[in-house]
């Protein structure tokens, strides 16, 4: 499984910025249930959408204190061999994750 987060819109001069988290599994078994734990420290977040080809908001997300937290639903589950585009929008200046965890493996 690889985790990778891009900016995608802002930062400097900006407060406010886009970016998008894509998770790829590599494995031969979907991976379903899974959780991402990212620190943004002191952003506050706006939204978290699942990106195409589904769209929507993210069903289950909690943000708090820079604090990103994603648990996986049946909807979100990465197909063997597939991938996943978690797209999100927060104001602040801590551009990228200053740590995350896939599963409680460091990303």
């Amino acid at each position: 499984m690889t985790v990778r987060f891009v900016k995608t819109f802002g930062g400097p001069p900006f407060t406010a910025f886009r970016g998008q988290f894509t998770f790829v599994n590599h494995g031969s078994a979907p991976v379903s249930g899974w959780v991402l734990w990212a620190s943004f420290a002191g952003d506050v977040f706006d939204w978290v959408y699942n990106g195409p080809p589904g769209g929507g908001p993210f069903m289950d997300s909690q943000t708090q204190h820079g604090f990103l937290i994603l648990r996986a639903t049946r909807s979100e589950t990465i197909p063997a061999g597939g991938q996943l585009t978690v797209l999100v929008q927060a104001e602040g200046r801590t551009l990228s994750p200053l740590s995350c965890s896939f599963d409680g493996t460091s990303c």
